[in-house]
Order: structure tokens, then C-alpha cells, then sequence
């Protein structure tokens, strides 16, 4: 009676074994598919957002904020001239789901007094939103500038802008690399 009572308890330990690959093995498949629908893998879009300044020398960028499909993307204030320094940052970079997106942005600029006097002391809070399609297969690249609009014939106060300009490109490995090498 002992000898079956082992040959069971093997069996049952082996079938435990068994259950417990089966369980690992699952718990790889979900972490995968979990990791790919967390990240849009599945999407096949891909999405480049910059922020360029090219803001006269009588505006300073104090803080820039960005929000896509209504959360919030990325926000950078002017910490020791980090925003002056750098007039082009990568906001985003990574892949979307294909379809309709909505980008809404704000800045804000202080007058530097630089150029006119009367102007330090100003603070300049320009808002835009802007609507994109992400097409399956290709990469979107969406580059928001702030700017001086007009010219000579409009006030400085009426000046800070920002306007979007958006480059589509089939999804491949030369551009992908042209884009992270910087030669677009």
C-alpha cells in the first residue's frame, strides 16, 4: 500500500511541476502582450513632438507646457536659463495609436526689457490647440513653434504666437535613423 501511496504523491508533485510551467508561461505571454498594448506597440504609429523657439531677444520663455489628448505630455520652466539655452526640445517621441490626436499648448513669455524698456515687467501667456491624424505605418512629426508674428506694423504686446508644422513620413529604419541622428 506504501508503493502506491508514493507512485501517487510523485505523480500529483509532477503534475504540480507541470502547472507551474504552464502558469509561468502565461504569466511571460500576458507581461508581453500587457507591455505591447501598454506602449501601442500594436499601433504601428509613431509621433515626433518638438517645441522650437524662435522668440526675438525682446521675449524670455519662463515655462512651456504641453498636454496630448487631454494629459498632460510635458511641462519645463526656465530653471537657470535652461529654456534660453536650449531653443529646441524633444517633447515626445514614441509611438500613438493610429487616428485622431489633439495637442494643446501653452506658453509663456516675459518681456526682457532688452530691446524696448517698457516691456520688462510683461508677461505674455499665449495658448494653442492643434488637431492631428497618426496614420497607421507612418511616422508623424509635429514641430510647435512659438514666434513673433507680424512685423513692424504690429505692437509687441500683439507679437508671441505659436504655430504648428506637421511632416508626414512612411515608418522605416532611414527615418527613424535620420530622425534620432538629428538630420531631418
Amino acid at each position: 500500500m506504501g508503493g502506491k501511496f508514493n507512485e501517487r504523491i510523485r505523480e500529483m508533485q509532477e503534475e504540480v511541476v507541470g502547472l507551474k510551467e504552464r502558469v509561468y508561461k502565461t504569466k511571460v505571454r500576458l507581461n508581453l502582450l500587457r507591455e505591447r498594448i501598454l506602449s501601442n506597440v500594436v499601433a504601428e504609429a509613431w509621433a515626433v513632438i518638438t517645441h522650437k523657439n524662435d522668440m526675438g531677444g525682446a521675449f524670455s520663455l519662463d515655462h512651456v507646457l504641453y498636454y496630448m489628448d487631454g494629459k498632460k505630455l510635458f511641462y519645463k520652466q526656465n530653471r537657470d536659463g535652461f529654456l534660453d539655452k536650449h531653443r529646441k526640445i524633444e517633447v515626445f517621441r514614441g509611438n500613438v495609436v493610429p487616428g485622431n490626436h489633439s495637442i494643446a499648448v501653452e506658453m509663456v513669455y516675459n518681456g526682457t526689457g532688452k530691446v524696448f524698456s517698457y516691456l520688462k515687467g510683461y508677461r505674455f501667456k499665449i495658448t494653442s490647440k492643434y488637431s492631428f491624424y497618426a496614420s497607421r505605418g507612418r511616422i508623424l512629426k509635429l514641430d510647435t513653434i512659438g514666434y513673433e508674428k507680424g512685423g513692424i506694423t504690429y505692437s509687441l504686446e500683439e507679437r508671441p504666437a505659436i504655430r504648428f508644422k506637421v511632416t508626414q513620413m512612411p515608418f522605416n529604419k532611414e527615418n527613424i535613423t535620420s530622425l534620432t541622428s538629428g538630420n531631418e
